[in-house]
């Protein structure tokens, strides 16, 4: 990629991430992954969508197949201006804006339940059925690792007290504050790497604030979900650590996720 022009300047959990003519460009970095050009569109959809509906997002340029490497597809968007933090390096004073804002996010109601691209294309028709994938395959991770859990039990659990319909809302799924930037005013300013945004259950948002935060959201988890709402928080945070493990042991298998 050098002797192109392009420069390395990082990666992300699947991606490479290059930089020329003050572009981004980032490709997958497992062959395993066997449709990048859906899951670009999938994030520019997205992009576009919470841009139109005042969340200041980067915007995505292009998608180019097979025109910079052969069988590489690159997703191309302007370069985020801004600063942004790691967990370990972001200012404390921000911690609860971030998480205002993932939860303010929560707010923009999509049109129906389900892994949806925002232009209204959608590969599950219910909640439910797209956290049934979640837990696909946890029957044959070792034992100790499932501590007395089973695909049966858990979409028993699901269906038991899950919201099947009614007013889906957006949620990024993703609690990384490297992929939010903020300007001197201390403002959200810019998002990147939006890419498996899914419309469900705003508890959901809050429980993937938990995990990837840990200790550092838990007064802001229990400020802000009643008594009758932690139980679904637990169990979202149970099929998020079920959901990691999975991934993990896909990629390391170079089977990737289904499309």
């Amino acid at each position: 990629m050098k002797s192109l022009g392009y420069e390395y300047v990082g990666h992300g959990f699947l991606h490479n991430i290059y930089e020329k003519d003050g572009l981004i460009y980032k490709c997958l970095k497992y062959a395993c992954m066997d449709n990048p050009f859906h899951k670009f569109e999938h994030e520019r959809a997205s992009m576009d969508f919470l841009r139109g509906r005042g969340i200041p997002t980067v915007r995505i340029v292009d998608i180019v197949d097979d025109g910079i490497l052969p069988g590489v597809c690159f997703l191309v968007e302007e370069k985020a201006e801004g600063i942004n933090y790691s967990k370990t390096r972001m200012p404390g004073a921000l911690r609860e804006p971030f998480f205002d804002y993932l939860m303010k996010i929560t707010k923009i109601e999509m049109p129906f339940w389900g892994d949806t691209k925002p232009d209204g294309t959608k590969k599950e028709n219910g909640w439910i059925p797209f956290l049934a994938s979640y837990v696909k395959g946890l029957d044959g991770l070792p034992e100790d690792v499932k501590n007395g859990h089973s695909e049966k039990e858990l979409l028993a659990w699901m269906k038991r007290n899950l919201p099947a319909d009614g007013r889906p809302h957006f949620m990024v799924m993703d609690a990384n504050p490297e992929n939010f930037f903020w300007n001197e005013k201390n403002e959200i300013c810019a998002a990147i790497d939006i890419d498996h945004p899914v419309c469900g259950d705003p508890l959901f948002q809050m429980a993937s604030i938990l995990h990837e935060w840990g200790g550092l959201a838990s007064d802001y988890v229990d400020s802000h979900v009643s008594r009758k709402e932690r139980e679904r928080v637990s169990f979202y945070g149970l099929l998020i650590r079920f959901n990691e493990l999975l991934w993990n042991r896909r990629l390391s298998e170079g089977t990737g996720m289904e499309e």
